[in-house]
């Protein structure tokens, strides 16, 4: 979905200002998602606890060509962590696997686990029997934060994986509670709403509404009352050419009239980063 990236918006209305966000593909295609979803990993993966670093292979004998592998490679890694489960199961396991090609185009999985100790012949063994494959590395995890940077790193290379297959998966509680993904689904009551225009073209609605208008360098708008606060545009006209001067403007006008009721506008933080396009109608 690169291609609808910035399509649709999230706006919404609180106290005289008006926020409009662009809703972003997030896709790992896209050049301009892929640097953020690649940070956002990062984040997400930092400090999370994890034991063993597993390389999982696959035999290209076994397969007429690398589609073929990756699909019996990722049915496969759900019936592993089942086995592994079932063979441990007072000690929690979680994991967090990673697709990578070989030159000639064969996947294999790089997998940060945390649980029990695996041992090697074991694990080899369940692995040759769901694949065919008995080649498996297992090494201790030594930096949790290097091991995060490398993940990331492998999700920013190109897609190998077939059309519709993820490029990673992840166990339910590996994150420990950290959010990889989220997308804006506006509970009842909530006063965001979706809109099927990008952001420029809501500043253009809202500057024929006579509002006062920026935009900032991500896209995201932002869209002020005019009345709400003409006491600070008439004492700096050219505030709002520089937000942060406007907001130091109007910081300090808040500051000696307490009883104007006016308070900062607010930004939603990393609001640009959650937001998911719903999918266009066929």
């Amino acid at each position: 979905m690169p291609g609808y990236c910035g399509a649709w918006s999230a706006v919404q209305e609180e106290d005289g200002t008006y926020t409009a966000v662009p809703l972003r593909c997030r896709s790992w295609a896209c050049p301009r998602c892929a640097p953020l979803l690649r940070r956002r990993l990062v984040k997400a993966l930092e400090g999370v606890e994890a034991h063993r670093f597993i390389t999982l292979t696959c035999n290209p004998a076994r397969h007429r060509a690398p589609a073929d592998a990756y699909r019996t490679m990722s049915l496969a890694l759900s019936h592993l962590v089942k086995r592994i489960r079932r063979l441990h199961p007072h000690a929690r396991f979680e994991y967090f696997a990673v697709w990578e090609a070989t030159k000639a185009g064969w996947p294999h999985l790089h997998m940060a686990a945390r649980g029990a100790s695996l041992p090697q012949r074991w694990l080899s063994g369940q692995w040759r029997e769901l694949t065919g494959a008995a080649v498996v590395d297992i090494r201790r995890v030594q930096h949790a934060d290097q091991l995060a940077t490398y993940l990331a790193k492998e999700l920013a290379k190109a897609p190998t994986a077939p059309a519709g297959m993820k490029r990673f998966r992840c166990s339910r509680a590996f994150l420990q509670g950290q959010r990889l993904t989220s997308w804006l689904r506006p509970p009842t009551g909530s006063k965001w709403q979706v809109v099927p225009v990008d952001t420029a073209c809501q500043a253009d609605v809202w500057r024929a509404q006579g509002k006062v208008v920026y935009v900032h360098h991500d896209g995201t708008v932002t869209a002020l009352d005019r009345l709400r606060w003409l006491p600070v545009l008439d004492l700096h006209p050219h505030a709002l050419s520089d937000w942060a001067f406007f907001l130091k403007v109007a910081a300090q006008y808040i500051a000696t009239h307490p009883r104007a009721g006016l308070s900062l506008p607010e930004l939603p933080s990393d609001l640009a980063e959650d937001l998911l396009p719903p999918p266009l109608a066929a």
